[in-house]
């Protein structure tokens, strides 16, 4: 990965980090990471509570190794914009779908799975 694209995502994960206050939470389930949370008209919600608010399940289809990776699996969505933030950091200097790519996602669902109640 390049400096430019280091800087790129670092200036994205910053303006992310910035748009909530420190200590704002979820309005329905009150997760406070401020990755997840994200805008429900005037409330602040998460993403999971976001898509039950829109009459959707929770969850989405997260690509171990990202695509075009064939190995996927049903995760709370909260927990795929997780894992799909850090496939950023890898993406340039891994290819996305490799085997390299996928171990490392697996160990991340691994670590960060259970506190969302995912277990391997």
């Amino acid at each position: 990965m390049d400096e430019q694209r280091l800087a790129e995502i670092l200036a994205r994960l910053d303006r992310r980090l910035r748009r909530f206050e420190v200590g704002q939470r979820c309005a329905d389930c009150l997760i406070g990471h401020p990755l997840l949370l994200c805008r429900s008209g005037d409330e602040i919600v998460c993403h999971d509570c976001r898509l039950k608010r829109r009459g959707r399940l929770p969850s989405e289809l997260h690509h171990i190794g990202g695509r075009p990776s064939e190995l996927t699996v049903q995760i709370p969505a909260n927990l795929h914009r997780l894992l799909s933030s850090a496939q950023d950091l890898w993406r340039e200097w891994l290819e996305p779908g490799s085997k390299e790519a996928q171990l490392i996602d697996l160990i991340l669902l691994r670590h960060l799975g259970p506190l969302f109640g995912v277990t391997l």
